[in-house]
């Protein structure tokens, strides 16, 4: 009996070893990656101050912006263990995304067994978009990591008829809404999931209730604090006070397009005095000032219908960038091998997509924009497929050569190698290596500066200055000056040629240049207005 065991435990630590090794790999990788990032993600800033708010116990300040909260709560309890915020963001991100990669593990190998499981988990795990989203100061590594939960729960809920598994797939997509706003549409998938079954008389209408009431009431237990702090918050009742989808729900419908107000910044140190400098580059004809937020992506058509065909070319755009062309080439080998009749596998991601896709397309078109973040979780089933196109390859190669599985199975993993080590060298520049100048020109304003508005157009850029930050919004030659004025910036920090040229012509004798820090082969000037008076 004792032997037996021992036998199964060591059969245990061989079957989980491969997998601890990969998500070794995954977090390395991540870990590597964030530590020769050049700067934070643009919310990042946003993020760590809420994170503050929640260890100073400041629940106004915490429910009086956009963002959800779980990820900053994370973010607080590991700076609680003394790890500096900047780190502590990082690494919640990075334990987040690591864990996705395991979580993605087990969901394929449900879905699609064992061999498509570990070419698709193993892919994701240097995946460029996953790696990126899963390794800076940003919610998305511990979103996919809760979304990937409920979506794994709620396909054994669904394939088992099982309520246990409902409970826990609601209370994953609870989490997954405390990270974003978009987890909530899980309840729309186990609606539809439940609705389908009971719609092709496989599930009793009664039994089809139960279930869908054991997610829901799994999912608004984890959901409620947060819904009804809002709530008191507010005054009104509202799942989240992020504008974008307050505009899919009706209460707005144009992309905002109001000046934010400066928002603070950590304290300075006392001002040096500024060294004398050479004047930037002489002014040119023609040129603009025109700061675009990051990742903005803004569709405009004069009809209905011309957005509608717009938003559904951009939804389809963003999809293929997030998935990648790589990945995206094993798919479609996938999807060709996998063809015939509809399984419940391919019914239950059709759901997930369906339901999500219409999600994104609505925010495409009521918002004017989507990311390759939002697109990229509810594409994560499909590197089941990834794993089976290239199983399908090994395996049409392998038999044009008249070769056994052996060969099979190895064209299989080098198909995958080869896609992954694309990934990879697409990862070989440290992220945002552009912005070096900037952060520097930033930081020498935190040193020698005291502190006074800042107008620059990347809010982690005022956090690096150390600045009341005012978003220097796309303004154009007639209004820059007026910009100026209205706005109270004393600080100008610019690092774009074009915009340096730009402020020159339109406002040049109000702007004193300060610095002009040179890294990385790029410019970033800092300008003082000229006569500035504090408010």
């Amino acid at each position: 009996m004792d032997r037996s065991f021992a036998r199964a435990d060591r059969s245990a630590v061989r079957r989980a070893a491969p997998l601890a090794l990969l998500l070794a790999v995954a977090a390395a990788w991540r870990a590597f990656q964030w530590s020769r990032t050049v700067s934070m993600f643009n919310d990042g800033p946003l993020f760590l101050d809420i994170a503050r708010a929640i260890a100073a116990g400041d629940g106004d300040a915490v429910l009086g912006q956009p963002h959800h909260p779980l990820y900053s709560l994370l973010v607080a309890a590991v700076h609680g263990l003394g790890v500096d915020w900047e780190t502590a963001g990082a690494a919640v991100s990075i334990a987040g995304g690591t864990a996705a990669v395991g979580l993605a593990f087990w969901l394929l190998r449900d879905l699609f067994g064992e061999a498509p499981a570990w070419l698709g988990a193993s892919l994701l795990a240097v995946h460029a978009r996953a790696v990126e989203y899963s390794s800076d100061v940003q919610t998305d590594g511990i979103y996919l990591a809760c979304f990937l939960a409920a979506a794994w729960w709620l396909w054994r809920a669904w394939s088992r008829r099982s309520l246990g598994f409902a409970a826990a797939a609601g209370l994953a997509s609870g989490l997954a809404y405390l990270a974003r706003p978009e987890g909530v549409a899980l309840v729309g998938v186990a609606g539809l999931l439940a609705s389908a079954s009971w719609l092709r008389d496989r599930w009793p209408a009664g039994f089809a209730l139960r279930w869908l009431g054991t997610f829901a009431i799994a999912a608004a237990l984890c959901a409620a604090p947060y819904v009804i702090a809002l709530q008191h918050h507010a005054g009104s009742w509202s799942l989240t006070h992020k504008k974008s989808v307050a505009a899919l729900l009706g209460a707005a419908s144009a992309i905002p397009a109001q000046r934010p107000a400066a928002s603070p910044a950590p304290a300075a140190p006392a001002p040096a005095r500024a060294p004398a400098l050479a004047a930037p580059p002489a002014a040119q004809p023609g040129g603009r000032l025109d700061r675009g937020e990051d990742g903005l992506a803004v569709v405009r058509a004069d009809s209905g219908a011309a957005r509608s065909a717009a938003s559904a070319k951009m939804l389809a755009r963003t999809a293929k960038s997030a998935f990648r062309y790589g990945p995206l080439a094993l798919l479609a080998m996938g999807l060709v091998a996998a063809r015939g009749r509809p399984t419940r596998r391919a019914w239950w991601i059709a759901s997930l997509l369906a339901v999500y896709g219409a999600l994104l397309y609505a925010l495409t078109f009521q918002m004017g924009y989507v990311s390759r973040r939002h697109a990229l979780p509810p594409l994560v089933p499909l590197f089941g497929y990834v794993g089976l196109g290239a199983i399908a390859m090994g395996a049409a190669i392998a038999r044009v050569a008249r070769r056994g599985p052996a060969l099979a199975s190895a064209l299989a993993i080098a198909l995958v190698a080869l896609v992954a080590a694309g990934e990879i060298a697409t990862q070989r520049e440290p992220r945002r290596a552009e912005e070096r100048a900037a952060r520097a020109a930033a930081e020498w304003l935190r040193e020698h500066a005291e502190p006074a508005p800042l107008a620059v157009s990347r809010l982690r850029l005022g956090y690096y200055a150390g600045m009341p930050y005012i978003r220097l919004t796309r303004v154009d030659d007639a209004s820059f000056q007026s910009f100026l004025e209205q706005s109270g910036a004393r600080y100008l920090l610019l690092d774009d040629p074009a915009d340096v040229e730009a402020a020159r012509r339109v406002a040049g004798d109000q702007l004193r240049p300060l610095h002009r820090a040179h890294e990385g082969g790029r410019d970033a000037w800092v300008f003082e207005r000229v006569g500035w008076a504090a408010p």
